[in-house]
């Protein structure tokens, strides 16, 4: 048995630290594809982001026509906070492979961090173009329309989103400040509730439900009351918590106006990004 065969066979019993060393074996061996691109793989899935970036170089110095292994270039790129690059890498990747759809949404993805939401947008859209039926990039087109100030076509990317995933926490969360910014309160209250319901662990859909209760007029206690996982949440996670008691009337309603915008900054606490399950690619041996 080859190293490279020796490696696949402990990467597919989940024993990845060891399977990384045969890959390196392999890799620094020959000029192999191959296995720089699985070792790669197997990088990504360690969440080694640096090592895996460098391995897919490796990978595009030999095959730099490669729009998947471009594609996961970017991906390990993003994860160590280099947009830009990514955004590069997803772009050359597309110029080989324009139907890349994952490639599509992690451009989207990294357009976003970058503050350029019509152009994630645009990114989302040409995703769905090819996958229709994708909810997280329903979710993150909303995101990206809310953030660039298209509530009302942020309303309907978030509806898609949950009309294709009823269960989908980040789309609630979306949904209820869509709402809230139509005035809707009622509406917004529900998904607000439904997101806390469904990821109990975040903050922020914590935040958002807080922050209106205040709207509505009620209070930091009455929060308490009603609701004591929500309340210690904002406690220490969220602009709300730091409200003095006794704040009543329009500098309350300033005070948590103001929070309100800053959570939907960190509504993307909540999205599903495309990492391992969708975007990891390998070359095949012929």
């Amino acid at each position: 048995m080859t190293p490279l065969e020796h490696a696949a066979v402990l990467e597919r019993a989940g024993r990845l630290d060891e399977a990384v060393a045969l890959y390196y074996e392999a890799a620094r061996g020959a000029p192999d594809p191959v296995a720089w691109s699985a070792l790669a793989r197997c990088l990504l899935r360690l969440e080694r982001w640096s090592e895996a970036a460098s391995s897919y170089e490796a990978v595009l110095r030999l095959v730099p026509g490669d729009a998947d292994s471009r594609a996961n270039y970017g991906m390990a790129l993003a994860e160590q906070g280099a947009h830009t690059r990514a955004a590069e890498a997803y772009a050359a990747a597309l110029a080989v492979r324009p139907d890349h759809a994952i490639a599509h949404y992690n451009l989207g993805n990294s357009l976003r961090e970058l503050r350029r939401d019509d152009d994630a947008a645009a990114s989302y859209e040409r995703a769905l173009a090819i996958r229709p039926d994708w909810p997280e990039a329903h979710t993150n087109l909303g995101l990206a329309r809310a953030r660039a100030g298209r509530n009302d076509e942020a309303l309907a990317s978030y509806s898609r989103a949950l009309a294709l995933r009823p269960d989908h926490a980040a789309a609630h969360n979306g949904a209820g400040l869509a709402h809230q910014v139509r005035g809707d309160f009622d509406r917004a209250l529900a998904h607000f509730d439904r997101a806390v319901a469904l990821a109990p662990e975040s903050p922020y859909a914590h935040a958002n439900r807080a922050q209106l209760w205040l709207l509505r007029g009620g209070t930091i206690e009455r929060i308490r009351t009603r609701c004591p996982a929500t309340a210690a949440s904002i406690a220490t996670r969220s602009a709300v918590g730091a409200i003095p008691r006794g704040w009543r009337g329009r500098d309350l309603r300033l005070h948590v106006e103001a929070a309100v915008l800053r959570s939907e900054e960190h509504t993307s606490e909540l999205q599903s990004h495309v990492r391992i399950s969708y975007a990891v690619f390998c070359l095949k041996k012929k």
